[in-house]
C-alpha cells in the first residue's frame, strides 16, 4: 500500500495572520480609546466653561439685585427719619408729598412710593393726589407689619398694582409712634418689568432659565417670564434642600423644579437681602451646539 502525504499547514504564516489581526485590534481598541478620550475631553472642557460662565453671571446679576434694592432701602429709610422727625400733619404732607415725588422720579425701578396709616389707609403716594376709598389694610405685606415690630426692610410676593395694573414687589418697612406702637407702613413697589428690562441682555439659549427668588423658593421674576410662575414656590428643588444649605453660591448639575430640563446652573445668595438669582444652561443644547 503506498502511503498517503497530507500537506501541512505553514505554521509561522498562521501565527503572523494571528499576530496581524492582534496587532489590528489593538490598533482599532487604541482608536476608539484615544477619540473617546477626545471627545470626553472637550465634551468636560464645555461643561466647565458653561458652569463657569453660569457661576459668573449668577454672581453677576446678585450683585445688579443689590444695586437695584439698596438705593431703595436708603430711600424707605431716609423718609422713614423725616416722617418721625416732622410727623405727618396735614401742614407737612405737601413737603412730604414733593419729596417722594422726587425720590420716585430719580429711581427707574420704582413704580412708586406710599405711606399707609395704623388703618391700611393712603395718607401720601407718589403720585400726587390721593382717589377715595384707598385702603391696603388686606395686602401681605401690610399684615406682616402690623404682627411684626422688625424695623428692618421686607421683601414680599409679587402683587398686582391697584392703581395701575402693573405687576410689583413690595418693599416695605414698619413706621411706629414714638411710644413703639403701631403707626403704620411706608411702601416701595418695584416694577417686575424692571427685572425683565435689566435681566434681558443675556443670551441664555432656547432653553435657558433664569430666576430671582426668595431664600424660601418663592420667585419674583423667572426668565422666560411667566406671570403664572409669579409667587411659585419650589423649596423643594436641589438648590433649596441642599445646595445653598452647603454653600451661598456655586455650580451644580440638576433637573429644574419648574420644567424638569436638565440643566447646568449657577447660583448666587445676595449679600444683604434673603433672596438668590440662579442661572441655568439647558445641558442638552450643549450636545447639539
Amino acid at each position: 500500500m503506498s502511503e498517503e502525504h497530507h500537506p501541512q499547514p505553514d505554521v509561522s504564516m498562521q501565527s503572523l495572520r494571528r499576530l496581524l489581526i492582534l496587532f489590528l485590534l489593538v490598533i482599532g481598541c487604541a482608536v476608539v480609546l484615544v477619540n473617546g478620550w477626545v471627545v470626553y475631553s472637550i465634551w468636560q472642557r464645555i461643561v466647565n466653561e458653561t458652569q463657569n460662565d453660569a457661576h459668573n453671571l449668577s454672581q453677576s446679576l446678585s450683585r445688579q439685585s443689590e444695586d437695584t434694592l439698596l438705593p431703595v432701602e436708603l430711600t424707605l429709610q431716609d423718609l422713614r427719619d423725616r416722617i418721625t422727625l416732622v410727623g405727618l400733619d396735614a401742614e407737612r404732607q405737601n413737603y412730604l408729598r414733593t419729596l417722594l415725588m422726587e425720590r420716585k422720579a430719580s429711581l427707574p425701578q420704582l413704580h412708586g412710593l406710599f405711606v399707609y396709616d395704623s388703618a391700611g389707609n393712603w395718607v401720601l403716594a407718589s403720585q400726587g393726589m390721593l382717589g377715595q376709598h384707598n385702603n391696603n389694610a388686606d395686602r401681605a405685606y401690610f399684615k406682616y407689619h402690623q404682627q411684626h415690630d422688625d424695623l428692618s426692610l421686607h421683601i414680599d410676593e409679587v402683587i398686582r398694582s391697584r392703581s395701575t395694573g402693573e405687576l410689583i414687589i413690595p418693599l416695605s418697612m414698619r413706621l411706629n409712634n414714638r411710644d413703639g406702637s403701631f403707626r403704620g407702613v411706608l411702601l416701595a413697589t418695584l416694577r417686575v418689568d424692571y427685572f425683565r428690562q435689566i435681566f434681558g441682555y443675556y443670551n441664555l439659549g432656547d432653553k435657558g432659565l433664569l430666576a430671582l427668588m426668595t431664600h424660601t423658593g418663592d420667585i419674583l421674576y423667572v426668565r422666560p417670564f411667566s406671570e403664572r410662575l409669579l409667587n411659585r414656590n419650589i423649596a423643594y428643588s436641589p438648590l433649596f434642600t441642599h445646595l445653598l444649605k452647603s454653600s451661598s453660591n456655586g455650580t451644580a448639575n440638576y433637573k429644574a423644579a419648574l420644567d424638569g430640563v436638565e440643566r447646568l446652573f449657577g447660583y448666587a445668595s445676595l449679600k444683604r437681602y434673603p433672596l438668590v438669582v440662579t442661572v441655568g444652561y439647558d445641558k442638552q443644547q450643549l450636545v447639539q451646539d
